[in-house]
């Protein structure tokens, strides 16, 4: 996929995603990449590594008060894009150490 179509399956899959109070998805930049051709699911994952991101600052910037909202939505990453379908066996297995 070219930029274009990495960015609009970026944004497909951060607009169905919940984000934690006040982080919204990353604007993403894949159309800035000239002779950049990405695996279709790229933009999805990329998706799925900012959300993962945004939630664990989310839960270090007051641990106290967002642990119950973020443990809440952590677990949902082993279903997303980039777990399901992007990592491989020793990724995850690393994951879950």
């Amino acid at each position: 996929m070219d930029g274009f179509q990495t960015e609009a399956e970026y944004n497909a899959e951060a607009a169905r995603l919940i984000w934690p109070p006040g982080r919204p998805a990353p604007s993403p930049r894949h159309h800035l990449e000239t002779n950049v051709y990405n695996e279709v699911g790229g933009g999805a994952t990329d998706a799925d590594i900012h959300w993962l991101c945004a939630w664990e600052v989310h839960y270090l910037g007051d641990p106290a008060t967002r642990a119950s909202d973020t443990l809440s939505e952590l677990p949902k990453y082993k279903g997303l894009h980039a777990y399901a379908e992007a990592y491989d066996v020793s990724a995850k297995e690393g994951l879950l150490r």
